[in-house]
């Protein structure tokens, strides 16, 4: 994103004696959870970011201008998909993950393994959820030997819901009753539930209330 990121350019910037840490850059991995969402595409109001595009979604209220909530939720939920292609991109981005961590300090690819199907461990397809963030920050504080404090953390990026097919193909096992809304989202509520995402999503989209 600039030329002043990169680890090559920071590195020279650091003292001698200064301890290095190299943690996890979850950047494009969660779209081993989120396989549906348009990258680079946003369903905006006024050109302010509300959710990401989700092709799936996408396609359905497309394909089914006059349908009701739930139909939508209905046919959202029985959706025919390619099955292996889904463990296959799953398997894929694991993969890239352990080799990837060969160069980090903090692994966290086992983490993943063990515990993706009972948490949400990433927001989108670019942050990671506080769950895992929980986990890294207590990894650094093992690294460096000391007790880690209390954790306070602001949701990361635009959370996403998963997609209810995504999440029976992959095993995924806990419940997402509500995620939190990007801050450029206002009305003072701070979550939407799954309905209202889909109210939100479909009216910003085709300017069309469920």
């Amino acid at each position: 994103m600039s030329y002043y990121l990169p680890d090559e350019f920071i590195l020279k910037k650091l003292k001698q004696n200064c301890l290095i840490i190299c943690i996890p850059n979850f950047v494009g991995f969660g779209r081993m959870f989120f396989q549906t969402v348009n990258e680079g595409g946003y369903v905006a109001n006024r050109q302010v970011l509300m959710f990401y595009c989700d092709n799936v979604i996408d396609h359905c209220i497309e394909k089914n201008r006059e349908c009701s909530l739930n139909e939508l939720k209905d046919i959202l939920n029985n959706l025919k998909i390619n099955e292996k292609e889904i463990c296959k991109k799953f398997n894929g981005y694991m993969n890239k993950i352990k080799e990837r961590e060969k160069n980090w300090d903090i692994k966290v690819s086992e983490y993943i393994e063990e515990n993706y199907k009972y948490y949400k461990l990433m927001n989108d397809i670019d942050h990671s959820s506080n769950v895992m963030i929980k986990y890294i920050y207590d990894q650094v504080a093992e690294y460096l030997e000391i007790e880690p404090v209390t954790f306070n953390c602001f949701n990361l990026g635009v959370e996403t819901f998963l997609q209810p097919k995504i999440k029976e193909v992959l095993g995924m096992d806990f419940e997402e009753k509500e995620v939190e809304k990007a801050w450029r989202f206002s009305n003072g509520k701070k979550k939407i539930n799954y309905d209202d995402y889909l109210r939100q999503y479909v009216w910003l989209h085709e300017n069309r209330i469920l």
